[in-house]
């Protein structure tokens, strides 16, 4: 039988090299069930973007901690392509779509890695294509768990802008709130405070931050890149902190 398969071209020149790259593969998955395409393969393509917050060095290890792994959560096959004459190569296998119309010619003026375009396609009937941890990571969080009863707590200690941070004095107050009532409380730290500690289990591992928040009986997460995990799981969660300007919370939380 015929294998229909969508490619999604993810260019770095666009999208950050971040968790933007969740929402970017989850319009591209609702991109490949409109289509009712039986495979779905991610194509990363071109230099990371070097921002203020992070130079090449951090740029590339966030391509291969954070970008690759975030297409495994959707059931997505990821390919990173040496360059651009590569990823033509790619485009032009037979019967295969290619995603987006302008994959050889985005721009920042049209970033599918903003959550307004899941939304919009929600709007017009489309559903949300739910992100999943894998079984052995799922199997692995269940026996940390132990059967408790669980609320995460995803903080931001190291943002560039200050007032994105959680407040470390009341989320410790809202910690043994919670624990008094019962709950076994599992502290996620920012990514850059567990790497410097030497720490880190599920602030590491995509797979294994997804099975905790699918595990837990709530999350509570500050503004923060992981925030776009929950956004399109059907698990419990609440998001604290925003931190930002009037202009960019309307642009991001009510525009988008």
């Amino acid at each position: 039988a015929d294998v229909t398969t969508v490619t999604a071209f993810l260019d770095l020149a666009v999208c950050p090299v971040s968790y933007d790259a969740v929402v970017f593969i989850e319009q591209a998955a609702m991109e490949a069930r409109r289509q009712k395409a039986d495979r779905l393969y991610v194509c990363v393509v071109g230099e990371p973007r070097v921002k203020p917050q992070y130079d090449a060095a951090e740029a590339a290890w966030r391509l291969w901690n954070i970008v690759l792994p975030a297409a495994n959560l959707f059931g997505a096959r990821v390919m990173l392509a040496a360059d651009w004459l590569q990823a033509e190569r790619i485009a032009s296998v037979k019967d295969w779509k290619n995603w987006p119309a302008d994959w050889r010619e985005q721009t920042l003026s049209n970033r599918r890695h903003l959550i307004g375009g899941v939304v919009r396609r929600h709007r017009e009937g489309e559903e949300i294509v739910r992100p999943r941890a894998s079984e052995h990571a799922r199997r692995k969080v269940s026996a940390l768990f132990l059967g408790r009863r669980v609320v995460t707590m995803t903080a931001r200690a190291t943002s560039y802008l200050d007032a994105r941070n959680t407040a470390a004095r009341e989320w410790d107050a809202a910690r043994q709130a919670i624990m008094d009532c019962g709950f076994y409380v599992r502290t996620i730290r920012d990514v850059d405070r567990a790497l410097s500690i030497g720490e880190g289990f599920e602030e590491l591992s995509l797979d294994l931050r997804m099975a905790m928040y699918e595990l837990a009986d709530f999350n509570i997460v500050a503004n923060c890149g992981p925030a776009s995990m929950l956004w399109f799981s059907e698990r419990p969660y609440v998001m604290c902190d925003a931190g930002v300007v009037e202009e960019e919370w309307k642009g991001l939380f009510v525009d988008q």
